[in-house]
């Protein structure tokens, strides 16, 4: 993303004092609509809105950076096997396979004995 040059705010001011919308100024600017309308926002803004702006923006570029550079040290992470453990398809089946209530055909309750109080009881 480069940044905003005066020739640009120029065309931008006048092309939004002649009616055109933020599509038509992005055309012309090779921007897209969001950014010409953030750019008007800016333009607009007092000084001191702006350089709040500027600080906010240089605090989130920061940040990105500190989380971009985390993950490149993080390193490769270990492949594990795609496939399901046997453990996980025994419960699955097991899920599948309990006797369930009416409440919980129709609205999603747990099968018996699957449920967090049961779990508690039976540990």
């Amino acid at each position: 993303m480069k940044p905003w040059t005066e020739q640009e705010d120029t065309t931008l001011r006048d092309m939004k004092a002649r009616g055109a919308i933020n599509e038509e100024i992005g055309a012309v600017l090779h921007k897209g609509r969001c950014a010409v309308s953030k750019r008007r926002v800016f333009l607009n803004a007092t000084p001191e809105e702006q350089q709040t702006r500027r600080k906010k923006r240089a605090a989130y570029k920061r940040y990105e950076r500190a989380v971009y550079s985390c993950r490149i040290n993080a390193g490769p992470k270990p492949v594990e096997d795609p496939r399901a453990s046997a453990e996980a398809l025994a419960f699955r089946d097991a899920r599948l396979l309990a006797p369930r209530t009416l409440t919980g055909w129709l609205c999603g309750d747990p099968p018996i004995g699957f449920s967090a109080l049961d779990r508690l009881v039976s540990a």
